[in-house]
């Protein structure tokens, strides 16, 4: 029964969850904002 008194495995596991949740939301917003970036600095370079 020592296993259900260890908790290093449920920190491990929100960590876990926590870095894929940041990883979702870091991709979602590349998608998002990727094609609008790059519309931008074509503008940019353009107007150079």
């Amino acid at each position: 029964m020592r296993f259900l008194k260890d908790v290093r495995a449920a920190e491990f596991s929100e960590v876990a969850l926590v870095l894929a949740l940041v990883i979702v939301v870091a991709i979602g917003a590349y998608s998002l904002l990727g094609g609008n970036i790059s519309q931008i600095i074509t503008e940019v370079a353009g107007s150079l």
